[in-house]
């Protein structure tokens, strides 16, 4: 009788592929990406979709099909990141996942002490003499 042939699963990844776990992997073509759980492709996106992606993790923890950490890991971001999106997904659906509150990406966040010891008028000096910023 003939050995029998390695399974698929003990194959490794193809290339551009992200093991998330044993069901799951992310496949990235170019700007694409894709999902994948259980060998069915289950979400596709863009990678300038960054609402798609929320929702990519949002699908693959809430869906149980992988962890919190495993989906940070695999998205390179934070398990913080992780848990407020779905935190966002459960308030207010997709729409929720497009609103970005918080500090505002590459503003600089200088103390108002530090501003006024290098002589640059603070925010609030400028509206009080009705300056446009």
């Amino acid at each position: 009788m003939p050995d029998q042939l390695p399974l698929l699963s003990s194959m490794p990844p193809p290339t551009g592929a992200v093991s998330i776990n044993k069901r799951c992997s992310l496949r990235m073509e170019g700007d694409q990406r894709v999902v994948i759980v259980a060998g069915m492709p289950v979400h596709h996106y863009s990678s300038q979709d960054d609402v798609a992606e929320a929702y990519a993790m949002v699908l693959l923890v809430d869906g149980g099909h992988a962890t919190q950490v495993e989906v940070a890991r695999a998205f390179e971001c934070s398990e913080r990141t992780v848990r407020r999106h779905l935190g966002r997904y459960t308030q207010g659906g997709m729409a929720a996942l497009a609103v970005r509150t918080g500090w505002k990406p590459g503003r600089k966040r200088i103390p108002k002490a530090r501003v006024r010891q290098t002589g640059t008028p603070a925010r609030s000096d400028w509206m009080d003499q009705g300056k446009p910023l």
